[in-house]
């Protein structure tokens, strides 16, 4: 594993310092008002049908899974059998539940799941915040380019077999979720999620919101700046 090298709990909150202080997060919800509040009417509908009682199978609603896959870019022509074991997955999770994993039995999970299909860590994270987003935050390529994870274009290519890959995205996802715990008290933080919540007249928890605004934040950076860009 290569050291580390992406940005920790301060440098984060410099971050949102910098970027989202005071008027700062007025201007940049209002400025991508229309983007952010089709995430947030998308992610409940997705969110209302997957918390349906479990005599609904996803796996069998068409619909639940051609909108999961335009709001989630989803390709599935490129990933084989990846997308039934995924539906056929969050059907089993809401039979039987899944409780809280550690950052180390998400990534298995993903491991497992992906198969021969690539290394799919961000659409496992997307299915457990159906399951609990108070507790499973998403994370994808824009988080990604907060963080200062060394990501290309396409996600993460300097490893090439799965299981140094899932010790890298466990490693990745607990900073992800340590920071976004601490951060939650933070007087700045506190402050840009009232700001979301009144703007956008939200009831989300608050890692759903902190997951929208570091997804918002990450398109907002110059995608030049992916280190590993190949």
């Amino acid at each position: 594993m290569e050291k580390k090298t992406y940005k920790d709990l301060q440098e984060i909150k410099c971050c949102l310092e910098e970027r989202l202080s005071g008027e700062q997060a007025v201007a940049f919800f209002e400025n991508n008002y229309t983007e952010i509040k089709y995430t947030i009417v998308g992610y409940k509908f997705l969110k209302e049908i997957y918390d349906m009682p479990t005599t609904h199978r996803i796996a069998e609603d068409y619909y639940f899974k051609r909108i999961f896959e335009s709001f989630y870019a989803l390709l599935k022509q490129y990933l084989g059998d990846y997308p039934n074991r995924l539906y056929n997955k969050m059907d089993d999770i809401r039979d039987k539940g899944i409780g809280k994993l550690t950052p180390q039995k998400v990534s298995n999970m993903a491991n497992t799941l992906s198969g021969n299909d690539g290394f799919q860590f961000s659409f496992t994270t997307k299915m457990l915040n159906l399951e609990d987003d108070e507790y499973y935050p998403i994370y994808d390529r824009m988080v990604a380019l907060v963080f200062g994870f060394p990501i290309n274009r396409l996600g993460y290519k300097k490893y090439k077999e799965n299981s140094e890959k899932e010790k890298l995205y466990a490693e990745w996802y607990d900073h992800i979720k340590n920071v976004y715990e601490k951060l939650e008290n933070e007087p700045i933080v506190i402050d840009i999620v009232n700001k979301f919540k009144t703007i956008f007249d939200c009831d989300l928890h608050y890692m759903r919101i902190i997951d929208i605004i570091f997804w918002q934040l990450g398109k907002a950076i110059d995608k030049k700046r992916y280190p590993f860009d190949n």
